[in-house]
């Protein structure tokens, strides 16, 4: 008897009644689950989102012109308040011009290609009107010279948009550059005509004003150093 009390204290299931000769059920605790509602049902059928290492944005296209439309390249200004855009396009639809030439800031002699700077002149305005102006040209490095319009008639001077064949960029003078035919007149050679090179040329403004020989010069800003062997 005080054998049974001691396994009574020991094996409290089998003291309650815990059938003879078997263990007792090994209790486990178990962590609670939640019952499945319907938020829960509605979680499970919606699929699994995989989720993924966000990646760069490409960078917005830049603006695009409006088609049929081309980048200016020279505007003139008349006194009568008109302004002339020319693209690329308009320059080389005109009569193309070849001078052969030396220059003070080019190795050598180089071809030259555009159009004639009277040609060009006449788009603002009457022939006889434009001859007796002077025009402002205006580069891009912010040189400005005045040149007697008078000059486009007297020499053969263009407005080279192609050098040995090829587009100027900026680094070689370019878009555009007044070029005068330097090598077939002995005249031209003269420092007094060189400060009418103007290369960048971006803009020109007619004035109503007598052209005179010695016009350019006091109107005129020095060209910025360049070096033509610069590559």
């Amino acid at each position: 008897m005080a054998c049974s009390a001691v396994q009574a204290q020991q094996n409290p299931a089998a003291a309650a009644g815990a059938p003879h000769g078997r263990h007792a059920p090994v209790l486990q605790h178990a962590v609670a689950r939640p019952a499945k509602g319907p938020a829960s049902a509605n979680a499970a059928s919606k699929p699994r989102v995989q989720q993924t290492t966000p990646q760069a944005q490409p960078l917005p296209a830049p603006a695009q012109q409006p088609p049929g439309t081309a980048p200016v390249l020279l505007r003139i200004q008349t006194p009568w308040h008109d302004t002339l855009n020319l693209t690329e396009q308009d320059l080389l639809a005109l009569p193309q011009v070849e001078v052969r030439t030396s220059t003070p800031w080019t190795d050598g002699t180089r071809s030259f290609r555009g159009p004639l700077l009277r040609e060009v002149l006449k788009l603002a305005g009457r022939e006889r009107d434009v001859q007796s102006m002077s025009l402002l040209a205006k580069s891009l490095n912010d040189y400005h010279v005045q040149i007697p319009a008078s000059d486009a008639w007297k020499w053969d001077v263009i407005i080279a948009l192609r050098m040995n064949g090829h587009p100027m960029s900026r680094r070689d003078k370019g878009p555009l550059w007044i070029i005068y035919p330097r090598d077939s007149h002995a005249e031209l050679k003269r420092p007094h005509y060189d400060h009418r090179w103007p290369w960048q040329l971006h803009f020109i403004e007619l004035y109503e004003l007598p052209a005179t020989p010695d016009l350019g010069s006091p109107r005129s800003t020095p060209q910025p150093p360049y070096s033509p062997r610069q590559q």
